[in-house]
């Protein structure tokens, strides 16, 4: 693709994809500044180091699916024996977990309930068990979990428990749901199988208000696990359509679906597809939902040289689901990110020069974050209700000075005439929050007199995905005198984000001041370290490793090398090189591919 701020960095054609990753927590530090010590001096320096801590507040989601049939004998008032439907299951933020479903076939017009079985099987009703009620939550936990279903027999659940976990206290990993009629029968069960995959909600398309603008669906996105197999597969339940037809079911370009206009089209790369693999219609097309008489479908979409993560990714994108004429009527997004990451580039037409303040560069991480108490009391044209925060190395800039950091309109940095004017919807603002010289003005960066500057602002009233969503926009830096100078698309990422500080104990020493942004994530074999740091040894070469411990709050929590019993360091070649003021833009992977265990680094 070679757009200017996009990760462009290309793999051979991946193996099976690893669908298990265990959660652990991991300290990475810089060791062998090879440019800085002499050749007496310890290979493990303590003054030539630094550390940050790899936070486990995972982008991945753990969750637990169950796909839902009706029992063989029961029936469920209009709709007899067709009971059926997805629902996810998550551990929640909140504590507890989160249940969240569509169920189809159901009494129309009409209300029952559903609960978490004791049971593990779903060969008939006695196998599925009593409702799940360990000595933990109280004996009414499954009376409020009801569902009520509209005309077409479509219900919508969604539900928030706190007594219960995936796979800790009280684990309903690998039980069974059963979903109840009106007059308490169970009529449908499926058990909740553990995934990596990502959970997808379908709802209406932004701007379409049509016949069935109340459609609904729960589907998971996955990769195929089938042996052998490179791609992946939408599977699920949607609700609400058309009546015995079919459309298609597509992942597009954009990740939010708040925004009509930044959907952007299908989604396939064309350094691997000649042609558009997504198609809607015709006795070959796979990508396609096909309804029963009660406009229900079940979804089983398989497509081929795609990945979640690696190998052409759809994590995150949307999926847009088109009616049998191609209207987009649903639209959903293939998990839930927590940061998208932009790696700067010159800006295009931006002639880089030679000497300090040029050639801009760096790595910057949006997130959701909490609205700030001024932007929660009031707002320009109503109270705002999302806000995000921007975390930034940039070097390469001019010495001693500052300039703004924006988000454009735009989503693409390959041309100038694409990247667009400051991104602020008029239904929020009244006026330009991105500002860059104002007293008061927080869409900054300053520099210091190695031209590197650590940013760090929030700003009320955007968000990731969803109320004026940032995400895949164009982020843009200016310099001095308010010129655009770099750019780069901000891209929902699976990774972790890693925020480099002074390495434990260094405070007097010649590189206490380091700093740095980076990005670790999955590669289809091992890891890719990405990212930029600043302030440290100049013309020198320097190594990433992680390490065992848990913490950089003191030197001794470290611990040794993370090798995970391999009979090499796979870490002695993660190198990076810096430059005359001490920056670096870093870019680990060849080394990180071969047998690296991924659970030692990233969930």
């Amino acid at each position: 693709m070679g757009e200017v701020g996009k990760d462009t960095i290309a793999e051979d054609a991946p193996s099976q994809l690893s669908e298990h990753r265990s959660k652990s927590h991991t300290a990475v530090n810089t060791q062998r500044l090879a440019g800085a010590l002499s050749t007496s001096a310890p290979i493990l320096n303590s003054t030539s180091t630094w550390g940050y801590d790899l936070s486990l507040d995972t982008t991945r989601s753990t969750s637990a699916v169950a796909e839902l049939d009706a029992y063989g004998s029961t029936t469920s008032g209009g709709n007899a024996g067709n009971v059926g439907g997805t629902i996810a299951v998550q551990d929640s933020d909140l504590g507890g977990i989160r249940l969240v479903g569509t169920f189809v076939g159901l009494e129309v017009s009409s209300t029952g309930g559903f609960y978490i079985g004791d049971g593990v099987s779903c060969d008939d009703v006695m196998a599925s068990g009593p409702p799940y009620s360990p000595e933990g939550p109280a004996p009414d936990t499954w009376q409020s979990t009801t569902w009520i279903s509209d005309a077409s027999g479509m219900a919508q659940v969604k539900y928030q428990l706190g007594d219960f976990s995936l796979g800790g206290a009280n684990p309903v990993a690998g039980r069974v749901v059963v979903v109840q009629n009106s007059t308490g029968a169970s009529v449908a069960c499926g058990v909740l199988a553990s995934t990596s995959g990502q959970v997808l909600h379908m709802a209406a398309y932004p701007g379409y208000d049509g016949k069935y603008s109340d459609l609904a669906g729960t589907l998971l996105v996955s990769n195929l696990n089938a042996a052998g197999a490179v791609g992946v597969q939408i599977a699920g339940t949607v609700g609400g359509l058309e009546t015995a037809s079919a459309g298609g079911i597509h992942v597009h370009e954009g990740f939010t679906c708040a925004d009509a206009d930044a959907v952007g089209g299908h989604y396939w790369p064309m350094s691997t597809f000649e042609v558009d693999p997504w198609c809607s219609s015709g006795a070959e097309c796979a990508t396609v939902w096909n309804s029963d008489a009660t406009g229900a479908a079940r979804v089983q979409v398989s497509v081929p040289s795609f990945s979640l993560e690696t190998w052409n990714p759809v994590a995150y994108r949307a999926v847009v689901l088109h009616l049998s004429n191609g209207t987009r009527a649903g639209c959903g997004l293939a998990g839930q990110p927590q940061n998208a990451v932009a790696y700067l580039g010159k800006y295009p037409g931006y002639a880089w020069k030679n000497g300090t303040g040029s050639n801009v560069t760096g790595t910057v991480v949006v997130q959701n974050a909490a609205v700030s108490a001024a932007g929660a009391a009031a707002s320009d044209n109503a109270m705002y209700t999302s806000a995000i925060d921007v975390v930034a190395t940039l070097a390469g800039l001019e010495v001693n000075a500052s300039g703004g950091i924006h988000v454009h309109e735009g989503v693409s940095c390959a041309k100038a005439s694409g990247v667009g004017g400051h991104y602020w919807p008029l239904s929020t603002f009244s006026a330009d929050p991105w500002c860059s010289s104002d007293v008061n003005c927080s869409t900054v960066w300053v520099s210091n007199e190695n031209g590197v500057a650590q940013v760090r602002f929030s700003v009320d009233g955007f968000s990731l995905t969803a109320t004026n969503p940032v995400a895949n926009r164009a982020l843009v830096v200016h310099d001095s005198s308010g010129a655009r100078v770099a750019c780069g698309v901000l891209t929902s990422t699976h990774g972790e984000v890693v925020h480099v500080n002074g390495y434990p104990g260094s405070g007097g020493s010649l590189y206490a001041n380091t700093t740095g942004t980076l990005v670790v994530s999955n590669l289809k074999e091992g890891v890719m370290v990405r990212g930029t740091l600043g302030n440290t040894m100049a013309n020198g070469t320097g190594m990433l490793q992680v390490k065992e411990g848990y913490s950089c709050v003191e030197a001794a929590a470290l611990g040794a090398d993370s090798t995970s019993g391999l009979s090499f360091n796979p870490w002695e070649e993660a190198t990076f090189v810096t430059d005359a003021v001490g920056t670096a833009t870093v870019r680990a992977v060849d080394v990180l591919k071969a047998l690296i265990p991924v659970n030692v680094v990233i969930v």
